[in-house]
């Protein structure tokens, strides 16, 4: 079989939108979070090459919340970063319940609510 190369692509061709990618990958941090408020002792499997080879381990995942006095404090992040929100703001206060409120926050990054903040997030910064 030989290959047929192109120079372009052809007119309706679709990549995968970026803003999709960081959506799909916000929307995953916030499962893994509901998942960790349900269950304490929650894992995630995580890949390793060592040497060539590849191994895998259970590790849990770091909470976002943070307990002050009685409140819980939910910082809204995609991947390591902290994503600033309304007004500057970059936490979200626990009303209803941890669960309740990050299924609550899952639900408006599906609907894209969060779009331009994870898109800004998901800008690599050059190495200093």
């Amino acid at each position: 079989m030989a290959l047929s190369f192109v120079k372009e692509m052809p007119k309706g061709a679709v990549a995968i939108d970026p803003t999709d990618r960081a959506r799909t990958k916000f929307v995953a941090g916030v499962t893994e979070q509901i998942a960790l408020s349900k269950d304490v002792n929650y894992t995630v499997e995580r890949t390793r090459y060592v040497d060539g080879e590849k191994t895998t381990y259970q590790k849990p995942p770091r909470k976002w919340w943070r307990l002050v006095g009685n409140q819980i404090f939910i910082p809204v992040k995609y991947g390591n970063r902290v994503l600033e929100l309304k007004g500057g703001s970059i936490a979200v206060t626990d009303k209803g319940g941890l669960t309740s409120t990050l299924e609550a926050i899952k639900a408006e990054g599906e609907k894209g609510a969060f779009d331009k903040a994870i898109t800004k997030a998901a800008v690599r910064q050059p190495r200093k």
